[in-house]
């Protein structure tokens, strides 16, 4: 997926108008559409830009993955009733989410430094 895939992605996930994100950057519709199409190159300027709208760092949007945002909405809070002892099977369920959530965050947390390092790396190409 591509910066432009993954921005109009989140614009929509935002249930923003494409008219709404060119009001908040102060360009025309038309412009903005050109850079959700990729046909106007984006700077880091105008990702900083685009990422304030969306509330996000900009290495979130380098980030983002619709499959897993689609795909894994954030889990409903869970609790036992008071006076409950879970059992051994929902302890045993818990201790596995939880390491798979330990593995997801290093497998994000290495993608977010790769993706610090190439942003480093273009900044010190300009």
């Amino acid at each position: 997926m591509t910066i432009h895939e993954k921005i109009r992605s989140i614009r929509m996930l935002r249930q923003f108008t494409q008219e709404y994100m060119a009001d908040q950057l102060g360009i025309s519709t038309k412009s903005y559409g050109k850079i959700e199409n990729g046909i106007t190159q984006l700077t880091m300027q105008r990702l900083g830009q685009i990422a304030s709208v969306f509330q996000l760092e900009p290495e979130a949007i380098l980030a983002f993955n619709e499959e897993l945002s689609l795909n894994n909405p954030p889990p409903k809070k869970m609790s036992l009733p008071k006076g409950d002892t879970p059992s051994a099977t929902t302890i045993e369920l818990y201790e596995r989410l939880l390491a798979e959530k330990d593995k997801l965050i290093e497998k994000l947390k290495a993608e977010v430094e790769f993706l610090r390092s190439e942003v480093r790396r273009l900044r010190e190409k300009n």
